[in-house]
């Protein structure tokens, strides 16, 4: 046994007996509850779960859904979270794993829709991006690069639909709640504030 793997105890031990080191008090009782071995090796191995692939899938998909906030007080488990668990419900029902994807995903279209709209208050405006992911772009395994390739918000009135930045859009609404002030008689700077 080399120097460097002995622990405390054996050393400690072995200046007791040699008249080195007066007995501590301790000593029996480190005896009685020897040290741990150091745990030989690399890394612990990774915990893998089976629907850690379908989640996967979810985001390849659908990778603005990275972008979406948690309600952190919430109960009901996040939309990712629903449709693979939906999805592993068919899969042990004997579906194919891609089968099942595109039966859950024709399932939550519509709930997919109604949370769009909910997303975005301001009339006008409508798009695949929350408010909160247009602001705050980059956190997580999301790029600014990544997000430049998703959909942005798209203008609903005018003659050319254009894709809009997120400040393009802030803007818009704000113009828009300005312009209906005028429209009713009523101060546009108030509205702003």
């Amino acid at each position: 046994m080399g120097r460097a793997t002995k622990d405390l105890l054996t050393r400690v031990k072995a200046l007791v007996d040699a008249g080195v080191l007066a007995r501590p008090k301790w000593l029996e009782a480190v005896a009685m509850v020897p040290p741990i071995e150091p745990r030989r090796g690399g890394r612990p191995p990774t915990i893998r779960f089976p629907e850690d692939r379908l989640v996967q899938a979810y985001y390849a998909k659908f990778p603005q859904a990275r972008l979406a906030p948690l309600d952190m007080s919430s109960f009901e488990p996040p939309r990712v979270r629903r449709f693979v668990t939906r999805q592993m419900e068919l899969m042990e029902g004997g579906m194919e794993r891609r089968a099942a994807f595109k039966a859950v995903e024709e399932e939550m279209k519509d709930d997919q829709c109604v949370a769009e709209e909910a997303q975005w208050e301001r009339p006008g405006v409508r798009g695949c991006l929350t408010l909160h992911a247009c602001l705050h772009v980059g956190h997580g395994k999301t790029s600014a690069r990544k997000v430049k390739s998703m959909m942005l918000p798209v203008r609903e009135k005018g003659p050319r639909r254009r894709r809009m930045t997120p400040a393009a859009v802030l803007a818009a609404a704000e113009n828009e709640e300005a312009q209906a002030a005028l429209d009713a008689d009523e101060d546009p700077e108030a509205v702003l504030e």
